[in-house]
């Protein structure tokens, strides 16, 4: 039965799923193994120190805050730093309003990274 003894007709759609080695607080979103981000976090996304955690930015994806992980993928927008201990791929569309580590580096034409870009 729905709201006011309506029979409900209506099914929810999952459009987001949070795992069980995912930790969302106030300041960071912590996950281990990997995360895939379409949407907007407002927040700063850290992969555990395990090796093996990876972040994929979509294109139309967004982060404002710092994104740590051992592999990172950007197609996506990140207002924060990045932080690479792996490989950092930027594609054309990735955006970075921010500093850049990085272990190895692949970087497509029209990438951009408002800031410094260091290797470790």
């Amino acid at each position: 039965m729905g709201l006011f003894g309506k029979k409900s007709t209506k099914k929810a759609v999952v459009t987001a799923l949070i795992g069980d080695s995912t930790h969302i607080d106030s300041n960071f979103l912590r996950f281990t193994g990997g995360i895939h981000i379409h949407g907007y976090v407002g927040l700063d996304v850290v992969g555990s120190e395990d090796t093996g955690t990876a972040i994929s930015l979509a294109e139309h994806g967004e982060v404002d805050g710092d994104v740590r992980a051992v592999d990172i993928f950007i197609a996506g927008v990140v207002h924060g730093n990045v932080y690479a201990t792996g490989h950092l791929q930027l594609t054309p569309t990735a955006r970075i309003l921010g500093n850049v580590e990085y272990a190895s580096l692949d970087i497509a034409d029209g990438a951009v990274i408002q800031g410094t870009a260091r290797k470790l």
